[in-house]
């Protein structure tokens, strides 16, 4: 952890660091000069990178039109995430699943002839993920 002290510097003498939170929005804390001379943080505290470790495929099975299709990890990987969230809001949305569609195609041999998200199921993939 790293923790960056912005009150003082190497002399000890008071910075004059403006931060400035701009969203591009307006309200009328934003209009005037632009310029906010107060002091908004004292210290800032950095936690490092996060290196999540690689992934480590699992046995559920993927089907489609109800035959067991073998998929590569990476694949498997993207299963997972959609098994997920398939049953949220997010995932409900037709231009979610539209878009989704058009790039989990890329991932198949064209012989495949993939045409609807539905043909997919993902529920032995679900079941593995939520034990």
């Amino acid at each position: 952890m790293s923790v960056i002290d912005l009150d003082t510097n190497t002399n000890n003498q008071a910075n004059n660091i403006n931060i400035n939170n701009n969203n591009h929005g307006s309200s009328s804390e934003d209009e005037g000069d632009g310029k906010d001379n107060k002091i908004k943080w004292k210290t800032l505290e950095h936690h490092g990178v996060t290196f999540f470790p690689a992934y480590t495929p699992h046995t559920a099975d993927l089907f489609y039109k109800g035959k067991k299709i073998q998929v590569s990890p990476e694949v498997q990987e993207v299963c997972n995430w959609w098994a997920q969230c398939e049953e949220t809001d997010f995932a409900k949305q037709d231009k979610v699943r539209e878009n989704f569609l058009t790039e989990f195609k890329k991932m198949f041999d064209s012989s495949l002839q993939i045409e609807k998200l539905e043909d997919f199921d993902f529920s032995v993939i679900r079941q593995h993920i939520e034990k």
